[in-house]
């Protein structure tokens, strides 16, 4: 089984909003928002409505920049938590709807916060998966679209 993802990129002209998560594999990272796609769910839906969850931020959903997979080798993991073990990401722009931001309604077990980060920093941070390590800029700027590629990792993340 592949879980469908929709991520999203919000970006404010000078920042990009991420998820900062820690797991005891992985240790601290930063993710991009979003999460699974729902049955009878549109990726443009669900990324808007993972948005609000685990960031506050009402967006809309404006392109589809990049995809990308990843597949958990982790066979215990597999076992408990099939639906998680090979996941493709559907990484799209996103636009914020309104100012006010919401208060999270349903965050990630390994999520922290989420954090405006000034999109240089984003290029040089940890940033799961790994296919978007220092790809953020590239993705916004038209350099880097299309298929990012399979990482195969050891143990699942955000």
């Amino acid at each position: 089984m592949i879980r469908s993802t929709a991520k999203g990129i919000l970006f404010d002209g000078q920042r990009v909003l991420l998820n900062l998560c820690e797991d005891p594999f992985n240790g601290q990272y930063y993710t991009l928002p979003g999460g699974g796609q729902l049955e009878d769910e549109s990726l443009s839906a669900a990324l808007e409505r993972e948005m609000l969850e685990e960031t506050g931020y009402s967006v809309e959903t404006e392109q589809l920049l990049a995809v990308c997979e990843v597949q958990c080798l982790d066979a215990w993991f597999n076992r408990q938590y099939p639906e998680y073990t090979h996941k493709l990401y559907h990484i799209f722009l996103c636009r914020p709807k309104a100012r006010a931001r919401q208060t999270p309604s349903e965050t990630d077990r390994m999520q922290l916060i989420s954090e405006w980060l000034p999109l240089e920093q984003a290029d040089h941070i940890r940033l799961k998966p790994d296919c978007l390590q220092g790809a953020v800029s590239r993705l916004l700027n038209g350099t880097l679209s299309g298929y990012l590629g399979l990482q195969q990792i050891p143990y699942n993340h955000a």
